[in-house]
């Protein structure tokens, strides 16, 4: 018996043989049951994803016959759009144990649409996370537009959500050259592990992530707008590792505005019973998963960057909240964190 069986499922024209993969390298440090697909390759595969079928059935086909009672999937692009093709054969073959996936821009431009657009019924989901970069979006006629997955069960839509990420289509993927796939990486293990996925040595921790989102403010700044709004970010990715040739390997990306999936916005997400914010224009948080990361790891500065104002206004000055705000500031000082702390002293906030 397999018990938790990963999948990972890599983007159109990249293979687990690229070290600079996320996906990739992800499912090589994967201990236990575990599959990968390469991303679909030559002519008809780049332009309609020829070959995702047989992964599919090839996937799901071990999935079952090794009996796993739980499947992880995380996918890049098609690679998304795999996974969602994979849970929709385990659901249609009665697979009762519970799906969990995080998937990277999952975008519609293939021929499995009909496949891999919508989760079925019958399926036992877990959770649902979309990790969206800031110019991909739900809108029509965008170069990588995105698989909108509307769950045909309403069970669905508690259990689905949406991270923003800072980037473009491939920034995610690029875990060793850009600090946005380095904290893609770290949010997909996360994730993963916490649904059970092993990938061996240490585990990927609040403080590792915290770093992980202060280094993109270092590597790729903002401009803002009249209003003072975030309105473009400088994106750094690395021409040799996941760019086609031609590519700019820095350039201004337009922050997008993006629909969110189930309700998140509502339910408080997946951090529990915290009210739920959109971080698009925060001057330091990008997303949920980063505040939550951060108020984990220095509360007390939590409240005076992105707490509640009233109360911070009210208590901000309080003796014991002084104090605790010195000693996170002093952890900080003390060298354990460069990034958070260049970055905040970049912004001004420290």
């Amino acid at each position: 018996m397999a018990g938790v069986y990963s999948v990972f499922n890599i983007g159109t024209g990249h293979t687990r043989r690229e070290p600079n993969n996320t996906i990739g390298q992800l499912y090589f440090h994967c201990i236990g049951a575990k599959w990968v697909n390469d991303g679909p390759g030559g002519f008809f595969g780049s332009l309609f994803g020829s070959g995702m079928d047989s992964m599919c059935e090839s996937t799901a086909k071990d999935i079952l016959d090794r009996k796993a009672t739980a499947v992880n999937l995380t996918g890049h692009s098609r690679g998304g759009v795999l996974c969602h093709m994979i849970a929709n054969d385990l659901a249609a073959k009665d697979f009762a144990g519970a799906i969990n996936m995080v998937v990277v821009d999952p975008v519609n431009q293939s021929s499995h649409m009909q496949k891999g657009k919508e989760l079925r019924k019958r399926m036992k989901l877990g959770a649902y996370v979309a990790i969206v970069m800031e110019n991909v979006g739900f809108k029509k006629g965008l170069t990588f537009p995105l698989t909108e997955v509307e769950p045909l069960d309403k069970q669905y839509s508690r259990e689905m959500y949406v991270i923003n990420m800072p980037g473009t289509h491939g920034s995610g993927t690029q875990c060793q050259s850009s600090a946005i796939g380095e904290a893609v990486r770290g949010i997909i293990k996360y994730l993963m592990t916490k649904w059970g996925t092993n990938f061996g040595g240490k585990p990927m921790t609040m403080e590792k992530l915290v770093e992980a989102f202060a280094k993109i403010h270092i590597e790729s700044p903002v401009q803002y707008d009249k209003k003072g709004k975030v309105s473009k970010r400088l994106i750094s990715d690395d021409a040799k590792g996941m760019l086609a040739k031609g590519d700019m390997t820095k350039q201004y990306q337009s922050v997008g505005r993006h629909e969110q999936i189930g309700t998140m916005l509502q339910t408080g997400g997946i951090f529990g019973e915290w009210a739920a914010t959109d971080y698009r224009d925060s001057p330091y948080f990008f997303n949920e998963f980063h505040a939550a990361s951060f108020r984990e790891v220095f509360p007390a500065l939590y409240e005076r960057f992105g707490g509640d104002k009233a109360w911070w206004q009210t208590h901000g000055n309080d003796a014991k909240h002084l104090t605790k705000v010195n000693a996170e500031l002093n952890r900080i000082d003390g060298g354990e964190f460069p990034f958070t702390k260049r970055s905040l002293e970049q912004l001004g906030m420290i």
